[in-house]
């Protein structure tokens, strides 16, 4: 089934907003760091591997 124009439009925002993302996060990043991140996929897959990379948590007594 062919996507309606609607969809076609959608998904070019979605791509549009999703590029625009990654490259405001890689913008902010030093070199070694874009070499990491720069292949993610999307926006989403980025931010995962990024919180993945650096979230860490602490327990408080």
């Amino acid at each position: 089934e062919k996507p309606t124009d609607e969809e076609k439009k959608e998904y070019e925002t979605f791509e549009n907003d999703d590029l625009m993302a990654k490259t405001i996060m890689l913008t902010f990043m030093e070199d070694d760091l874009i070499r990491v991140f720069e292949d993610c996929p999307t926006a989403k897959d980025m931010l995962d591997s990024i919180s993945s990379k650096f979230n860490t948590t602490t327990t408080m007594h």
